[in-house]
């Protein structure tokens, strides 16, 4: 099933209380600092969120992505860690890959509704995620930073 993908979105757009208040904080931070790093995403601000989030490093001198944390919920949906995977060596998240290189190359976040598990033979299962560019010094995107939703799947944003 190919996932509905909707850039920049309207947080007042996102039913899902949970990913409406976590592009928020991108928003507000955005407004505050101008592009938001790693480290003003805060273990207080996130608080809610740590098991829901997925981190994944851009390695820009490879244009790879790695992932470097993830949380609970999501570790526990897979049934496995994947933390220091590099996402082009997974197989069947093609749409995945696509969708990170274009935020880094728009520098905009991103909502993405009723992606599937089947890349881990678990297709039965559907979340919604939003997706948030973090920044270097530079300006450059150099993380991506996830937040999921295994219960408002189905289209219901």
């Amino acid at each position: 099933m190919t996932s509905q993908f909707i850039e920049n979105p309207d947080p007042q757009d996102i039913s899902c209380r949970q990913l409406r208040d976590f592009l928020s904080i991108w928003h507000r931070l955005k407004a505050e600092v101008g592009l938001p790093a790693r480290r003003h995403f805060t273990f207080q601000l996130l608080k809610m969120h740590l098991p829901n989030i997925v981190i994944v490093d851009y390695l820009a001198d490879t244009k790879r992505f790695r992932v470097s944390l993830t949380g609970t919920n999501y570790t526990e949906m897979l049934g496995q860690e994947v933390k220091g995977w590099y996402v082009d060596e997974l197989t069947g998240i093609g749409e995945l890959l696509e969708r990170c290189r274009h935020l880094v190359k728009t520098k905009t976040p991103y909502l993405a509704v009723d992606n599937s598990l089947e890349w881990i033979g678990r297709g039965y299962k559907y979340y919604t995620t939003v997706a948030l560019p973090l920044f270097d010094e530079a300006g450059s995107v150099n993380k991506i930073l996830f937040c999921l939703s295994f219960d408002d799947a189905y289209g219901n944003v």
